[in-house]
């Protein structure tokens, strides 16, 4: 059996470990048994952020995508948003979502995770065991304390372990291409792919994170990148132009913000560096709220002692190390300030202008200590006992300290966690008796150690019961698209009804956040404006909103007196900016329910707006796939006014006709158009990007790109041997 193991290759030998380790560790979630999309607060990061984002957003992007066949725009969320930008963290372009987006929720999240930390696990094997050059036993250590540590699975339910997964692999196929030249075409293909993934990962801030990293890992080896230059920007380039609506559309997103998106730099939560002390080993189960919690367990923490007396000024490796070294200098540059202008300059550069230096970029610091984990553990064998002890002294001693900042402990946790564990090795070591199976041991041991403090405390998977939405809908004769209701979970966004609610986006394009600051009271101030809506009719919270549904367990209520999502106003008025629009719309006094504020009207706009009634009528949404919108038919003069984001791109037709129609902003966040004709209109709206000249042009040029890279070249020798033979002929 350990002959056969011997025999397969790192990528097979990867795949088996990696899956049976995963599903070993996580068997609830193999089962379909718990869910990491609602985990425990103590354990993942931003798990409230699960049902009101994560969730959302894959339905969102699964019906859309599945029922609409786009990805442009989606009227469930808010009043209608880009999809590729409001949904960002939905990754909807990110490989592992396409290919799992079929799943059904709520087991989406369960087959989506595993197969992220099975991609994790192999990643970062073959990173340590090809370019790093790491044996099997130094490359499972260095998977488990780097790609399986504590802190990165604590993102399970985020975004940000998308652009972890997919720089693992950007870092090794970087290697594979330059420095280990095994087969350059697949390494070429590899990056290219994970390339596009960084850039479809929906995390920013974990593609700059891998960014960073990768320079300082790859920057001793300048010489042989130089000497690939071209098939390395050929890659990049094809991952790039692939990628790009992703970027377009996000940009755009940004660029419309009322507020700098994530303007300040600096590690905010980091105030002392007591914290590497205060989170050593994972000895409680009574975890603090705050996102700057991260683990080393005392195993790895010993090896890594270990691993930093074995540096030898010829190893191949020592430019790994160096580079390592010089990613924990750059970390604690951060972390301090005494280089203030080192500071500046790097928070100013463009990549990093609107990144948040803080837990997300923990990794600077885990890289290297996972690097001399390895290190120790290829070392153990040779290791003179008084230099093991030494490296014991020294763990214990920080365990001390650890203690002593702790409070709540579990003595179990104590026990398991880290004295048995720790005790077992240094007796063995001791001993001296277990020797040629001291490997095997030790990863016995540090997988015991982190299945003993792997996060925990997640979820019952508990599928949403909408059978009596249903119903409700069919008695009534009502369209989904007709209602929004008000549910921050997004349940009934799988039956095509939109909810108000749009979680707690960190980012607004200007006029939808002030609407919802101006209209509404926020929840989050620090995560963006969130509407709150009550049991009983609120002064404006109900004005502009579309027909609302409530839903609790197995009742449904629906508001008829709120206003339809498109109507004919009652009367309007005019606005020269968004601010005097906001200004009116705020204003009980002028402003009343059925009302449009219209900014900057044309004279048409304002003929057509003289020859309203006094009473706001409803126009019926006939259509709504998405990207389109087709009403009923309209009889004219009247303004229509569609309560849903205005937004570039948006246009506005006569069906039949072939006219287009002026679009203006209404209230503030709308959009209307003026129908000035006494005659019946058959109007649709279209959303056509603004970037997507610019898309078309890149993905083209990726896709040629791609096609030339994969068209196999003929040796030199052979063309010139070919023109002779013809030349002589």
């Amino acid at each position: 059996m350990y002959r056969r193991i011997r025999t397969l290759s790192e990528f097979q030998f990867a795949v088996i470990f990696f899956s049976l380790f995963c599903c070993f560790a996580y068997f609830d979630f193999l089962i379909l048994k718990r869910t990491p999309l609602g985990p425990s607060v103590n354990e993942l990061n931003d798990p409230a952020v699960s049902p009101t984002v994560f969730a959302p957003a894959i339905d969102t992007i699964r019906y859309e995508l599945f029922h609409h066949g786009t990805l442009l725009w989606s009227s469930l969320r808010g009043f209608g948003q880009p999809l590729l930008a409001s949904e960002v963290q939905g990754a909807p372009l990110f490989p592992l979502t396409l290919l799992t987006i079929a799943v059904p929720s709520p087991w989406f999240w369960n087959v989506f995770c595993l197969l992220r930390l099975v991609l994790i696990g192999i990643g970062c094997f073959l990173f340590a065991c090809r370019p790093m050059g790491f044996t099997r036993l130094g490359a499972i250590l260095f998977t488990i304390t780097f790609g399986y540590s504590i802190y990165a699975m604590r993102w399970m339910n985020h975004a940000w372990q998308n652009g972890f997964c997919a720089g693992i692999w950007y870092l090794f196929f970087i290697g594979e291409l330059a420095l280990v030249k095994r087969n350059p075409r697949a390494a070429g293909i590899g990056l290219a792919l994970s390339a596009y993934s960084l850039l479809t990962c929906g995390f920013p801030e974990a593609s700059a994170l891998m960014a960073i990293l990768t320079v300082l890992i790859y920057a001793p080896h300048w010489r042989a990148l130089h000497g690939h230059w071209r098939p390395l920007i050929l890659a990049n380039g094809i991952g790039l132009a692939i990628g790009a609506p992703q970027f377009l559309a996000l940009t755009e997103y940004i660029g419309m913000a009322g507020v700098p998106f994530r303007s300040h730099h600096g590690i905010a939560q980091y105030e002392n560096p007591a914290f590497f002390l205060q989170t050593i080993a994972r000895l409680t189960d009574d975890i603090p709220r705050i996102s700057s919690i991260h683990f080393f367990n005392l195993i790895p923490l010993c090896l890594a002692c270990l691993g930093l007396t074995t540096i030898k000024r010829s190893d191949f490796r020592r430019e790994f190390a160096l580079s390592s070294i010089l990613a924990a200098v750059f970390f604690v540059f951060k972390l301090f300030p005494v280089f203030p202008l080192f500071n500046l300059a790097v928070g100013s550069l463009p990549i990093l202008t609107n990144c948040l230096f803080t837990t997300y970029f923990f990794p600077l610091i885990l890289f290297p200590f996972a690097f001399w984990v390895a290190r120790g553990g290829e070392a153990l064998k040779g290791a003179t006992r008084t230099k093991f002890s030494i490296c014991a002294i020294v763990t214990l001693i920080l365990l001390g300290c650890s203690w002593q900042s702790q409070t709540n402990l579990i003595v179990t946790r104590r026990i398991v966690g880290a004295v048995v564990p720790f005790g077992i090795l240094v007796l063995l070591w001791l001993s001296g008796r277990f020797r040629s199976f001291l490997p095997q041991i030790l990863l016995g041991l540090v997988a015991f150690e982190f299945i003993a403090a792997r996060p925990m405390g997640f979820g019952e998977i508990v599928p949403p019961d909408v059978s009596s939405v249903r119903q409700a809908l069919q008695e009534q004769n009502l369209s989904p698209h007709e209602l929004r209701n008000r549910d921050g979970g997004g349940n009934l966004i799988s039956l095509g009804i939109a909810t108000i609610d749009m979680g707690s986006p960190p980012i607004l394009p200007k006029r939808t956040s002030d609407f919802r600051t101006a209209l509404f009271t926020p929840e989050w101030p620090s995560f963006g404006p969130h509407i709150i809506f009550h049991d009983q009719r609120v002064p404006y919270s109900w004005r502009l909103t579309a027909t609302s549904l409530w839903w609790k367990g197995d009742r449904v209520t629906i508001d008829r007196e709120a206003l339809s999502r498109a109507y004919v106003p009652k009367r309007c008025l005019f606005a020269s900016s968004a601010e005097e629009a906001r200004g009116l719309v705020a204003d009980p006094e002028r402003f009343q329910l059925g009302d449009a504020v219209i900014e900057n009207p044309d004279k048409e706009m304002i003929q057509t707006c003289g020859a309203l009634s006094a009473q706001a009528n409803p126009v019926r949404i006939l259509q709504d796939r998405g990207s389109s919108l087709v009403f009923d038919k309209i009889s004219g003069p009247a303004v229509l006014l569609v309560s849903d984001s205005h937004y570039p791109g948006w246009r506005a037709e006569e069906i039949g006709a072939g006219k287009s129609l002026t679009i203006f902003p209404a209230n503030l966040a709308f959009r209307a158009i003026a129908l000035p004709d006494a005659k019946e209109y058959n109007v649709r709206m279209i959303y056509i990007p603004t970037w997507w000249r610019w898309e078309a042009l890149s993905v083209l040029l990726g896709l040629t790109l791609s096609v030339m890279a994969l068209v196999p070249r003929q040796p030199k020798t052979r063309r010139n041997d070919r023109v002779l033979y013809a030349i002589m002929s």
